[in-house]
């Protein structure tokens, strides 16, 4: 049963990954674009087009990367961060229970 759980949420983690690098990655892109469009019609002149279309291409590319690890990331730490919160207290309670019953052993 634990290794279903652990795929379903391997499987949503990837999923939401996913979706908020596309939303990242859109918003990045469409401001991007906004900006060349706003350009002077002296910008288009002095540069040639398939630099730009070179330089949104490789800028996109990189941010996509550095945001899919960053997320990533993100997203195994607050995994892990939530795994330690809902694990932490049947731990100390074991831990309790454990140490007062040595504790019991050793005073007999």
């Amino acid at each position: 049963k634990q290794w279903y759980q652990r795929r379903v949420r391997g499987l949503l983690g990837m999923l939401s990954l996913a979706f908020d690098s596309m939303r990242a990655s859109r918003r990045l892109f469409g401001g991007m674009l906004a900006r060349i469009m706003r350009a002077t019609p002296r910008f288009f002149d002095v540069t040639p087009l398939g630099r730009i279309i070179s330089r949104c291409s490789n800028d996109v590319a990189s941010v996509d990367m550095q945001l899919c690890e960053s997320v990533g990331s993100s997203y195994r730490l607050a995994t892990r961060a939530l795994t330690f919160t809902m694990m932490l207290p049947g731990e100390l309670n074991y831990l309790i229970r454990n140490i007062g019953l040595m504790e019991l052993n050793m005073n007999a």
